[in-house]
């Protein structure tokens, strides 16, 4: 049960960190490599933090606001249940929370301007697979026909990344994982964008403001033992 909830989380998590990293290079995942998209990890790249022109004191409270989001997101988990007998409504709302613990965060830490501006980072950094959270899709004003047809995608993707997961968790090769996971979600991406009208496309490059170049990822330094 725990192996299936850590299994299916980890896939969800990841098809909301990698983004549109392929399309940028490689550079939507942060200093931290893989899995650092996001949220208060987005919030630690240096390059971020200058873009946001954020100051020295909020930058000290981001480790703070860590450890607080590190403990929600553990109370979350135990009281998930079992991914795997979950509907897929419950799923969304479950990330649909952690999401809001991740926010909330992030508000707390910047102030109204910069609040703007991240959002448009996250956004570039999730890629067109963002469409799919409830209060972009509000946004963007999709229809119930254009809402059912991303989440086919959406499903279709994150079936594939499982797949690709569990396979890397039985010896694969990581980074040949990180490879194909950024093709589907480039791939997936593309197939959104397909979707939306051209004045949708229009106002989505709006909601992402000015381009950003994220920093390509460092490989991670190797535990010390």
């Amino acid at each position: 049960m725990k192996r299936g909830l850590v299994a299916t989380a980890a896939v969800a998590l990841l098809v909301a960190s990698i983004g549109m990293a392929s399309a940028q290079g490689g550079r939507g995942q942060g200093r931290g490599g893989f899995g650092r998209g996001g949220g208060l990890g987005m919030l630690q790249i240096k390059e971020v933090q200058e873009e946001l022109k954020m100051t020295q004191p909020q930058i000290d409270k981001v480790a703070t606001k860590q450890t607080e989001v590190q403990q929600a997101m553990q109370e979350l988990r135990q009281n998930a249940g079992d991914f795997q007998s979950m509907s897929a409504e419950d799923r969304q709302k479950f990330f649909a929370k952690t999401q809001e613990v991740q926010t909330k965060a992030v508000n707390d830490i910047l102030d109204s301007k910069q609040q703007k501006r991240y959002h448009q980072l996250e956004l570039q950094q999730q890629g067109p697979m963002a469409v799919a959270r409830p209060e972009v899709a509000k946004e963007l004003n999709l229809t119930d026909d254009q809402k059912s047809k991303i989440k086919d995608i959406q499903t279709a993707q994150q079936e594939k990344m499982r797949e690709i997961f569990q396979g890397a968790g039985q010896g694969g090769d990581r980074q040949a994982m990180m490879t194909q996971m950024q093709a589907l979600q480039k791939a997936a991406g593309e197939k959104v964008e397909g979707v939306l009208t051209d004045a949708q496309k229009a106002q989505w490059k709006t909601m992402t403001g000015e381009p950003f170049k994220f920093p390509a990822p460092q490989p991670r330094q190797p535990r010390q033992p």
